[in-house]
Parts: structure tokens; sequence; C-alpha cells
């Protein structure tokens, strides 16, 4: 009887830590030259890791706002450098609102590639949030005992 009781017991706690382990689905990326992404430590290409992302509804509108951010500071980032570079060729005559709004751009590039990183990083926390389960022990809905629920 001790020795069944040990046994069971030594097994739940065994598959505890095995399920766990199973569960484990943290999406990482890290800057390098470009990016690199990681599903635990195991690289994954872009596309694997958009495929894995869009698992997830919020997380892949979150992936998708960032997206839209990083176009609209690109696009400023253009409306800056061709705003500085009209306002540098006019040597007789130079353009000082161009060279305000060429400023003006810069500053609005900048808050949105911000916001973009910011929307990626909750993108990707929405996914691991999505996909982190915390095991517990509850009563069982059909017949006597208890239940492992993850």
């Amino acid at each position: 009887m001790k020795k069944t009781l040990l046994t069971s017991a030594v097994l739940f706690f065994m598959s505890f830590f095995v399920i766990t382990s199973i569960q484990a689905q943290e999406l990482s990326m890290f800057p390098s030259f470009g990016w690199e992404y990681y599903q635990d430590d195991v690289l994954l290409t872009k596309k694997q890791f958009l495929n894995k992302l869009y698992e997830d509804p919020m997380a892949g509108t979150m992936w998708d706002k960032s997206k839209r951010q990083m176009g609209a500071a690109y696009a400023l980032f253009g409306v800056e450098v061709g705003l500085l570079i009209y306002s540098l060729s006019r040597e007789d005559d130079p353009s000082i609102g161009a060279l305000i709004g060429g400023l003006g751009a810069g500053v609005g590039s900048v808050i949105f590639s911000v916001k973009a990183a910011k929307s990626r990083k909750a993108a990707v926390l929405a996914y691991n949030k999505a996909y982190t389960q915390t095991p517990f022990v509850a009563p069982s809905n059909e017949g006597f005992g208890l239940v492992y629920n993850f």
C-alpha cells in the first residue's frame, strides 16, 4: 500500500514537470543584423515566427498595428529628407518653413518608430500570455477524486 501511494505521488509530481515543460511556447525576438526570432531556444525564420504569432488574434492585430506605425515612420522620414534637401538646395533663398517642416517630420518619424517598437513588444507579450497557463488541481466533475487541470 505504501509503495503504491509513494509511486503514485512520484508519478504525479513528475507529470507536473513534464506537462509544464511541454506547454512552454515563449516567443522572443532579438536585434542583430536584422532580427532573430526564437521559440524557447529554437531559432525560427521570420515566416515561421509570424505564423506562430498570428495563431493568437490579439497578437496578430498588434503586429499589424506595429507594421502600420513603422510605415508611417518611414513615410515621415522620406518627407524629412525631401524637405531638408529642398531647403539646402536653395542657396539664394533658403526656406525656413521647409527646414522647420523637415525637423517636424523627423520628430514624427522618431515618435512613430518608438510606438512601432512598443507595439511589436506588446504583440509578442500578448502571444506569450495567451499560451502561458499555470497548472492547478481541482475537484473532479465526474466521480470521485482530483483532476490535474492546466
